[in-house]
């Protein structure tokens, strides 16, 4: 490029000496010698500011590549220093083994022509003074810490919001153990979960329980509302190597409230039953008894506690019957096109002595299954549970314990992969009027929930 600029202005100064070359002419006055040498001079800067130029950009380019080639080895150098130091620490082997998950639930209820009751001073008995509403805003949190200790025990932790019963230092009883009992409500440390379980490799199908977790057999909200969790010990085992017939068998025995002058109160499991998977359709059924004992040494009677949750009580604040439920269940799982559906029905009696109220059941279904953004499902049951055919106070807290009857319709919807918006509306009433509210106690309930899951 050089070259062909220089000859240009050879060139150029050959054609402005004109015929005489560079031998100057003698025929030519002074005065066009000198204008000649100034273009000459002009041309020559000319070329000379081009030069220049062309240096420059050529020795611009060549700091540029030096430049990059420096920032890439200053990287690669950074990128080695930092892999070499990440190297040398490393989180210890049981911090990798905990996973951390949670949920966060924000809900609106709105109770509907609620009644309110006055006990005549003569007379002592109850008149209806009229009806009310009532909307409540309310959280739920809870943070689950899951353990993997080896490839056959875990162990896990839960914890998180509650309220104090009324008159009691206790939270819930169905949202968390210091000491097994207290009628398994949440301690003051606000403990939700808090177990271990075991799942030995040389018996596959077999596991362990062992201190305060959901209940993991097979049941429904007419026995333990979703946000009950049971104390003591659990022993379980399934045969899963035939598909179309699994069976199991399910065994627990759990404490519901310690005392040191008598028998503690208890409650013991008996289950049975199976599951067929015909991989277009899968049956799981089940008979269970609950052996509730020593049922006089828990506080759910007492006025403080919450009355008995629809149980009847005697005048000393003591559940008058015992509990000696058989129960049955079952559940039906199949596809209508791409929505998952599940039918259920359940039965149960309290065998105990001198019992009247002794019945309950519920039955109803699930339609579609909310497993990613835009899908959602709907759920209705029906429920009947008279005054004593199940503890009260562990059944769900939402439809009203024992002595309720009515249904249940709920709604939910995926919005986000973290964020479900739920609807959900119970239409309630007592089985049996009772002497404090001759007129029944009927509940229009309506909840709207936002639930976060991390």
């Amino acid at each position: 490029m050089l070259l062909k600029k220089f000859l240009g202005a050879w060139a150029g100064l050959t054609l402005l000496a004109g015929p005489c070359g560079y031998d100057i002419c003698f025929g030519q006055s002074n005065q066009e010698i000198l204008d000649k040498l100034n273009q000459m001079q002009q041309v020559i800067e000319k070329q000379q500011q081009e030069i220049r130029s062309l240096q420059q950009q050529l020795q611009n380019k060549l700091d540029s590549a030096q430049a990059e080639a420096m920032k890439q080895e200053m990287q690669a150098s950074v990128k080695k220093e930092v892999k070499e130091e990440a190297g040398k620490f490393k989180l210890p082997d049981w911090v990798e083994r905990i996973t951390f998950s949670g949920d966060l639930r924000l809900r609106w209820e709105d109770r509907q022509d609620l009644k309110t009751y006055t006990q005549d001073a003569k007379t002592k008995k109850y008149k209806e003074t009229g009806t009310y509403n009532r909307d409540q805003f309310r959280y739920r949190l809870r943070l689950v810490f899951d353990a993997k200790l080896s490839e056959e025990f875990k162990a896990v932790a839960s914890f998180g919001s509650s309220s104090p019963l009324s008159g009691t230092t206790d939270n819930t009883t169905t949202v968390s153990n210091t000491t097994f009992g207290n009628e398994w409500t949440q301690k003051p440390n606000y403990v939700l979960l808090a177990y271990a379980r075991y799942t030995p490799k040389w018996l596959t199908g077999l596991q362990l329980y062992g201190g305060k977790f959901k209940p993991p057999w097979v049941q429904t909200d007419m026995f333990f509302d979703p946000d009950t969790a049971v104390e003591g010990f659990y022993e379980s085992y399934k045969f899963a190597k035939f598909k179309p017939f699994q069976p199991f068998g399910n065994l627990g025995q759990f404490v519901v409230n310690e005392v040191s002058t008598s028998a503690d109160a208890m409650m013991y499991l008996y289950q049975l039953g199976f599951e067929s998977d015909l991989d277009v359709v899968k049956f799981t059924v089940a008979g269970s008894y609950y052996d509730w004992r020593d049922m006089n040494s828990s506080r759910i009677g007492s006025t403080a506690f919450g009355g008995g949750f629809g149980n009847t009580v005697n005048s000393a604040g003591i559940l008058t019957y015992d509990y000696k439920i058989l129960d049955f269940i079952g559940f039906v799982d199949f596809k209508i096109g791409k929505f998952p559906v599940r039918l259920f029905g359940e039965y149960a009696k309290n065998n105990a002595d001198k019992v009247k109220y002794n019945t309950a059941w519920n039955a109803g279904f699930f339609f579609g299954r909310p497993d990613k953004p835009g899908d959602w499902d709907f759920m209705y049951k029906h429920v009947y549970i008279e005054n004593d055919a199940v503890v009260g106070a562990f059944s769900d807290g939402d439809f009203y314990f024992a002595n309720r009857e009515g249904d249940k319709f709920m709604f939910t919807y995926r919005l986000l992969k973290f964020l479900d918006l739920r609807a959900t509306y119970f239409l309630t009433d007592v089985v049996n009027k009772t002497t404090s509210k001759p007129n029944g106690d009927p509940d229009h309930r309506f909840q709207f929930d936002f639930i976060w899951r991390w």
